[in-house]
């Protein structure tokens, strides 16, 4: 997708799939057709640059947020600009819709976040407290609160309704460049320049914790009276000393539904939220990679003292160091699907499997002759995929750490190498610009694509492997057809059915051999093939 003529900051796929936006610091945003790659619409009303942009949940509408001060709302068939966003005082960096698309909100240089009907332009929240720029924002899940992160080294959660405070999360040493909702809405995670990530609890998990809290108070009473010999307790003596509780209670919560009984019975209760839940402070040096589990239990982390962290992310302890596998500049980690090992790569030509359990390498990987940039797991955990410096890349027997396939297929340092959801392909990306797409059952290529005019960093293939979007040195993003999509698999087994219904009805069709014949001849399975390729 060529273009823009400036460096394209942002780019979202549509939510129905069928389109992906642009945005530029040239001052335009553009529509392209996904399968197609034609430039749609060109959206030319800013006077700055793009900074982002967000497409409505039901794909209709485009929202761009610039440097110009303003954000825009454009209907994404005509590329008609619909309405337009003033309000902020400086550049505006962050734009999101809500989940049900009826609200927008916005983050600016300007200090504030705000609050917009997207089907007015009416501005309805301001949302002041940071002291500094605000970088993004974020919606809950649900839509009833917004997440801010804010060069004051601060993030805050906000009331959407009303506009309100309902947490500052302060402990970052540095400016917080985002701040992301997990999915279920409780706890909330920063990133943050002072080289550390953290994870907080959010309002409805400490709500919940105390909820819990005050059952458990409830229940131990009642085993209580049932110990005095039953029927409510008249007098509740003040407990000892070690069947205190001090647990600290943010304000921000407000009043909590039984706060003033359990204050009562001498149970204190509290929790403090102005710092963070989790903050990964263990690093000797800037962190540069950071991951979650697929079972969401843990995070990994890579940093420049050389070491890989695992970290338990309810108490923020560091559960393993992986240290000592590599010399020098580890780049990447990744968990394997069941969550059991990390294969990691680094700048010393070695990769690495690693037992989580154990902190104990299991397999290193030192064949390779220069840098290993990433090393990903396969779908199924079998295997490892790594790219490497030297012009290719490798598939490895995960359990042995046997070289099983070397894929040759660029003149330069190959950067990227990633497996399709389905486990079946392999693209490779690197210096020369190409795109390599390999079979992994027989290693063999089955593309090769000139995808851009400079290094291609990254190749990561759509959810159903019938696309591949590339990023690039030379300012854009591309998508490639690669393979059938299920649709169109289904509509190719219509027809082979349809034909093969016709011949059924044939009169010379010989009764006898329909019933014996189960699996298509030879001929019809080259024919099947030809039609998918």
């Amino acid at each position: 997708m060529q273009g823009h003529k400036g460096l394209v900051w942002a780019a979202a796929w549509s939510p129905d799939g069928s389109k992906i936006a642009t945005a530029s610091e040239d001052r335009t945003a553009k529509i392209w057709d996904a399968k197609t790659g034609q430039e749609l619409q060109a959206l030319k009303r800013h006077r700055g640059g793009i900074s982002q942009i967000a497409w409505s949940p039901d794909s209709l509408r485009l929202a761009t947020a610039s440097k110009d001060k303003t954000s825009r709302i454009w209907d994404a068939e005509t590329g008609k600009e619909l309405l337009v966003l003033k309000g902020h005082t400086r550049w505006v960096k962050s734009i999101t819709w809500n989940p049900d698309g009826s609200k927008i909100a916005t983050a600016s240089d300007d200090k504030t976040a705000r609050i917009w009907d997207p089907g007015t332009g009416k501005e309805l929240q301001v949302l002041k407290g940071h002291v500094d720029s605000v970088a993004s924002v974020a919606w809950s899940p649900d839509g009833t609160m917004a997440a801010t992160a804010s060069d004051d080294d601060t993030a805050k959660v906000w009331d959407s309704a009303t506009g309100k405070t309902l947490q500052t999360l302060q402990g970052h040493e540095g400016s917080i460049v985002s701040a992301l909702w997990s999915p279920d809405g409780s706890k909330i995670a920063t990133a943050s320049d002072d080289s550390t990530a953290g994870i907080w609890k959010t309002n409805k998990l400490i709500s919940q914790e105390l909820a819990d809290m005050e059952k458990e108070l409830a229940a131990r009473n009642g085993r209580e009276a049932e110990r005095r010999g039953g029927g409510a307790i008249k007098e509740e003596r003040k407990p000892s000393a070690r069947k205190r509780f001090k647990i600290k209670w943010d304000a921000a919560l407000g009043r909590f539904g039984h706060g003033q009984a359990m204050a009562e019975k001498n149970v204190s209760i509290f929790h403090d939220t102005k710092k963070p839940l989790l903050i990964f402070k263990k690093h000797a040096g800037a962190v540069h990679f950071a991951a979650f589990s697929p079972d969401g239990r843990l995070a990994i982390t890579t940093g420049n003292d050389d070491t890989v962290k695992i970290w338990n992310i309810k108490t923020g302890k560091v559960v393993r160091t992986l240290r000592g596998g590599h010399i020098f500049g580890i780049k990447t980690a990744s968990f394997s699907p069941n969550g059991k090992l990390v294969a990691t790569a680094a700048s010393d030509d070695s990769a690495a499997v690693w037992d989580i359990q154990t902190g104990q390498i299991l397999k290193k990987i030192t064949e390779h002759t220069r840098h290993v940039n990433t090393a990903f797991f396969s779908p199924d955990g079998k295997y490892i995929i790594t790219a490497h410096d030297q012009q290719t890349a490798i598939i490895w027997d995960a359990a042995t750490g046997l070289m099983l396939k070397e894929l040759i297929g660029h003149p330069g340092g190959v950067f990227f190498a990633s497996w399709s959801p389905d486990g079946k392909q392999i693209a490779t990306t690197g210096q020369d610009g190409f795109v390599v797409i390999w079979d992994f059952a027989t290693g063999r290529r089955v593309k090769r694509i000139k995808a851009h005019d400079d290094w291609t960093w990254s190749a990561v293939f759509h959810p159903d492997a019938s696309r591949l979007i590339t990023a690039s040195n030379d300012r854009t993003a591309a998508i490639w057809k690669i393979n059938r999509a299920p649709e169109e698999l289904a509509e190719i087994e219509k027809e082979l059915a349809a034909r093969q219904g016709s011949n059924d009805a044939s009169p010379h069709r010989n009764d006898q051999a329909q019933s014996v014949e189960e699996e298509p001849s030879a001929q019809k399975r080259f024919k099947i093939r030809s039609l998918l390729c």
